[in-house]
Parts: structure tokens; sequence; C-alpha cells
């Protein structure tokens, strides 16, 4: 990389700063370094979290030592790194308030704290004194409020004063500035609200609500100037059953406000201010690639819009955005992608995330105004380039015509025919993978598989068509989208046919089942985490967690699978005398996303059935495979189920 070559390293070395394995196995080639051990990918990655003060001066990181997370903070090119036990957390955000205060944002499972069967994942604000230790937890000294932080974080400031905006549930919505460590809170605002929006300056600009039973998405615009009590009236409103409106941030100017709207492709962003006058698309570009807002970070103005295709791509129309963002793919050079993470407040230093043919993932320091730039990290440290695998992308014809897009990773070190395969689909269903590092396809691959990451009907990032023709497809063409995945790598003499497994998590667990059960004569074992076993249940717990029937998030469940009298038959449990394959199921107890009971049912229903199978639980882990041992874990327990079952 022309300027990032030199890693002078402010964060540990480019080798790695945390406990390596080494009880490595020789590489298959005379030369070749040896093979990664299987930690050195399942092992959360060593940078969870990071930010840049607003100075430029500090970094500060979450990083881990087993299970324990460690709070890192330094001065850009100093040698002075501080590290503080966070205990065994799990960390979900970290944002400087100003140059010696840091806010982590942590959860944890608990009870339901307002309604609805089993564990919600909860969130906890943390101001942190990088100079004194000195902790303070938002909301302790709110009088009826709890200590669950909600939704919004923002940094503010408001009469020069630096204030850290973050929503509570006391009744209605109460958004608080806390000053560094004071005990008392300052309210801001307290308006019964769906979404907000704040501008830099802590001028709350608008708020929405959405009525549950009528289906009205509404919009309040506050006309008061900034300074004074807010005064907000009503300018819009839309009705909205499955899809509904999102306030994204401030407009292209701060009197106006970016919202999405449900429309055609992939959404549109549209510009309103207070006299309700909707602003065509601001996106004018392909609107079947899926996109999203980019705010410049000292304005917090709209600054243009981040594509998200194979590798997520910016397009700013800010001009000083642009041209800083035109200076990546010349500071990366070929094979390398990169983006900005976050900014000094004068802009003059970026905090920058790269990845390339040789690296998981790294961070950098670029000085703009000197073009000089520090090596603070590596995401994966120890695993040897010749292990690194390039994800291929890949597009081949679902039985019905429909195009398919994914990905291929092929072993390394070993010739491309006839390889067993591990098809590992995606959760959502709404989502997608890219061609970024993926730690589970990296693992597999270095073991010696092929790995197949596609891209099904329903999948985002493409169309919204591309997304409605998974509707009513759960356990059907979408299912078959993965084996026709297969069948058309047979074809090319990649793969083996009688050598094929399939292992995914959430959908992707949901869709191992499926394959085991409902796609026959495909795989030899199929790995299901946290995955779906029974569709009606699913939907009961998920009806019952909503509150009600008509929440959009049921609807457009509703939407994707179709007629009730149907679930029986996309449901792996229900159809368990017809699992033709020797399943694993792996679930954390923790998960809050995907009941531990679904794997519970499929186990009993696989018992019942006299079917192959082993159940494994992960006491605590939850939806997002947070502690990493449990990872490590689960990983090593599919890795000797394919071993038994489809071994490489």
């Amino acid at each position: 990389m022309p300027l990032l070559s030199g890693r002078t390293a402010a964060f540990g070395q480019a080798t790695g700063n945390g406990p390596v394995n080494t009880d490595v196995q020789a590489g298959p080639e005379e030369g070749t370094a040896p093979r990664p051990t299987l930690d050195m990918f399942a092992r959360l990655p060593q940078i969870d979290q990071i930010s840049l003060s607003p100075s430029g001066k500090r970094i500060a990181l979450v990083t881990q030592k087993g299970d324990e997370k460690l709070l890192v903070h330094f001065t850009v090119g100093k040698n002075d790194k501080k590290a503080v036990s966070l205990g065994q957390i799990k960390v979900r955000d970290l944002l400087f308030g100003d140059d010696d205060h840091v806010i982590i944002i942590t959860s944890l499972a608990t009870d339901r704290v307002y309604y609805g069967p089993g564990k919600a994942e909860v969130h906890l604000a943390t101001c942190f004194n990088l100079n004194t230790g000195s902790l303070y937890r938002f909301f302790d000294s709110v009088d009826n409020a709890q200590s669950v932080a909600i939704n919004y974080y923002q940094r503010v400031k408001v009469n020069g004063e630096v204030l850290i905006a973050a929503s509570n549930i006391g009744g209605d919505r109460n958004l608080y500035g806390f000053h560094g460590e004071k005990s008392l809170a300052t309210k801001l605002l307290q308006v019964d609200a769906y979404d907000l929006v704040m501008r830099p300056d802590g001028h709350a600009l608008a708020y929405a609500r959405y009525n549950y039973l009528n289906s009205v998405w509404s919009l309040y615009y506050n006309i008061s100037p900034p300074g004074d009590a807010p005064n907000f009236k009503f300018v819009f409103e839309q009705t909205a059953k499955i899809f509904v409106p999102s306030l994204e941030g401030v407009g292209r100017t701060n009197d106006k406000i970016v919202m999405w709207q449900p429309d055609e492709g992939a959404g549109t962003y549209k510009e309103i201010d207070a006299s309700g006058i909707v602003v065509d698309d601001l996106y004018d570009d392909d609107k079947s690639v899926a996109h999203s807002p980019l705010f410049h970070p000292v304005t917090g103005c709209l600054a243009g819009f981040r594509l998200h295709r194979d590798w997520v791509e910016n397009k700013y129309f800010d001009p000083k955005l642009k041209a800083l963002d035109g200076l990546i793919p010349q500071a990366l050079g070929d094979g390398y992608h990169g983006y900005a993470v976050d900014y000094s407040d004068d802009m003059k230093i970026m905090l920058l995330y790269v990845e390339g043919k040789d690296d998981p993932g790294s961070y950098y320091t670029i000085d703009l105004s000197t073009a000089s730039t520090e090596f603070i990290a590596e995401t994966y440290p120890g695993i040897p380039a010749t292990w690194l695998s390039p994800k291929t992308a890949v597009q081949y014809k679902a039985a019905d015509g429909l195009d398919i897009h994914g990905f291929l990773t092929l072993p390394p070190n070993r010739t491309p025919t006839r390889l067993p395969l591990v098809v590992l689909p995606h959760g959502g269903p709404q989502a997608r993978d890219y061609a970024n590092f993926d730690w589970q396809a990296q693992c597999l691959a270095a073991q010696g598989y092929a790995v197949l990451q596609p891209n099904f009907r329903g999948s985002t990032g493409y169309s919204r068509a591309f997304m409605d023709a998974g509707n009513h497809e759960w356990g059907r063409k979408m299912q078959t989208d993965l084996s026709d995945g297969v069948r058309y790598l047979v074809q090319q003499g990649l793969v083996d046919q009688t050598r094929v497994a399939i292992l995914g998590a959430s959908y992707g667990g949901y869709a191992a089942l499926a394959g085991a059960t409902l796609d026959p004569g495909v795989y030899r074992c199929a790995i299901s985490i946290a995955g779906v076993s029974d569709v009606k249940a699913m939907m009961d717990w998920d009806t019952q967690r909503a509150g009600d029937k008509w929440n959009p998030e049921i609807r457009y469940m509703q939407l994707m699978l179709g007629d009730e009298k149907d679930f029986d038959s996309i449901s792996p449990a229900k159809q368990a005398s017809k699992a033709y394959c020797p399943i694993l199921l792996i679930h954390g107890t923790d998960d809050s996303v995907v009941s531990y009971a679904q794997s519970q049912r499929m186990d009993e229903a696989l018992t019942q059935a006299g079917k192959a199978h082993e159940f494994i639980t992960l006491k605590g882990q939850d939806h997002w495979e947070t502690i990493g041992s449990a990872r490590i874990e689960m990983m090593k327990h599919a890795l000797d189920f394919l071993g038994k079952y489809n071994p490489a």
C-alpha cells in the first residue's frame, strides 16, 4: 500500500497484540506458512469499537483479553497507551464526549422490561473520564427513569458546552444532556417520539410519531428558533402499514431534515422543512442499489450517500468530503478498499479502515495536513497472507430464471477441482453478503472447503423487486436458490456434488434446517446456529414481544411468510421425519432474537423421529455471538461435525 506501507504501530504490532494459539498445522506446500488455527479466525476481532477524539489527538478503542473487555486509550503519535478492564460485558458503541471523556454503550440480556416473553437486550450508557478513571452511568440520578438508554446517542454542543444527548423511557421519551461526570442531568426535551432529529448545536429540529392502530406516521417540526423552548407543529403524515418512514438526520441545510420513504427500488430519501413540502429524491443514481445517507461529521448536514454494492462506495456531494474521500484510493493502491470511520472536528485528522488482499482489516490515522499516517491495529492479527482467500463474485440462474449473485471463497494452496463445499447463507433474510472479509468463510476455506455465500431472493442490496421476490418463499424458492448455486458450481467442475454441507446462523440457521428436511438429496450434513425451526411458534413469540399484530415488523413477516395454514409445511421441526442427513443444532441461552426454544423444538422433533443429530447449548451467548470463547467453541463444534460427516 503506497502511503500505508509503514506500519508504525500505536497499539500492538502488525503481527498482533492479543494472545495467539501457536498450535499450528503444517501447510500443504513447501514454503507455505503454517495453517492458522481455528481461534485465529473465530476469536472476536481485536478492535471491537474505535473512536477518534474531537481534537484528533486521542484514540479510544475496545479490545478483549479472553472474554474480558478492555478500554484502551492513547495519544496519537505517543507511546502512552493505557488499558482499563471493563469486565465481561457486551460493548455496542463507543464515542467521545470531549477529549477527556468517552461514552461506552453496553447491553445485557434481561427479562422483558415492558411486555412479551423471553429476554430482551437492553442498553446502558456510561461516561468514563480518561484522566481520572471515574465512571458515571446515564440516568442513575434521574427521577422516574430506568438506567436503560434507548435508540439515540449524540454529541451536541449547546452554548459552548459539550453534552451527550441520550434518550430514555420514563413515561414519554425523554432526552437528556450529560455534563461530563456531574450527577445531575439536564432535561433537553420531552416528547412522545417514534423518531427524532437533533442538530449538533442541540436544537431539536423535528420528531415523528407512529400510530399502530391506524398505521399513520406523522411528522412534527420545531418552529421555535434555537435557544427558545421548542414549539412543534404538525407538518406531514402518511399511511404506512408495513414499511414505515424514518427520520435520518439534518438535510443539506440545517433548517431541513432527511427522511426515508418506502417508495420504489430500495426506498428514497427526501427532504422536508417547516412548510411540510417534500423535496424530490435526494439520490438520483441507480435506485436499485441500496444506499444510505452520509452526514458531515461537523455540521451534521447531509453530505452524500453510501452505496452498498459488493464493496461499500461513498458518493459525496459536499466538496470537501468528496475531495478527502478521493484521496483514499490513492493512499491505498490497487487491491485495497477503505473508508473514513471518523474525523477530528477541524477535519485535519482522519481515522481510516482498510481491507485488502493480504489484510483482513486494519485501522490507521492520517494527518491530512502533512499526509503522515500511523498504523493503529489489525482486526485479525497473526493470519498469514498466504492463508487469506479472496472472495470471487459469482452469478448463476435460479431454476425459474432469476439471476442470483453471491460470493465464492476457494481454499488456499489447493487445486480448485471437485472440492468439498459448505453453503453459508446469510441471516436476515433482509440482509446480504459483501466482498469484505468474512471470518467464518475464511476459517472454512483454510480447512480445505470451498464456501458459497449466495445472496438469494429476498436479500437486500439489489432492488425492491428482488427483495419482494422472496415473499412467500421461505423454504421454497429462497431455499432452492441455494441448491441451484450448488448445481452451478458442480457444473463448473469446482465442487464434488457428493461432498456438500450447509451451515448458517439465524435465518441462515433456518435455511440449514430447511436444506436438511425440505430440499432432499443436496447436503451430507447441516449445521444450524440459532436457527428458526417452527415458523408459527416464531410468529407467536414475535407478536407477543411486539405487543400487537399490527406492528409493522409483524405485518412484514406475515407478508414474507404467507398464509398461516402453510406454516407447518415450511417448518423443519414439523418436517423432522423427512430429515435425510445429520443435523447439528447450536444455540445460545441469552438469544433475544431467535428463541432458544426454537432449537429445543427441533431437538425434540428429531429425537422423536429417530434422526441423527447433536444439540450444543452455549450458556450466556446472545444472537450476535458476543462472547468470544463461546464463538470459538461454536466453530470448533461445527468443524468437528463437518470433519465427521463431510470431511475436507
